[in-house]
């Protein structure tokens, strides 16, 4: 019966397309006016050092999903997506 398992395994393997998935990576700036332009992809809570703190994710086409923190980046996140 246990020897049945690895086949089944390779059978799921060549049976389906495998696309290959990143976590979100933190981005900061290398020089001065650098930008990130890509899509909002919510905020969620982090585990830190010294506690939780919210990340926005950005999704970039072509370079993948990036987090960002920092206090004026929330804020600009809840101003751009608070009704008018």
């Amino acid at each position: 019966m246990d020897n049945q398992k690895p086949r089944e395994i390779t059978d799921l393997r060549g049976r389906y397309e495998w696309k290959k998935i990143e976590a979100p990576k933190m981005w900061r700036p290398r020089m001065i006016g650098e930008e990130l332009v890509g899509f909002y992809g919510g905020k969620t809570t982090r585990n830190g050092q010294w506690g939780q703190y919210e990340v926005v994710l950005v999704h970039v086409p072509g370079r993948g999903s990036f987090m960002l923190s920092g206090v004026r980046i929330i804020q600009l996140a809840d101003a751009s997506r608070s009704p008018r």
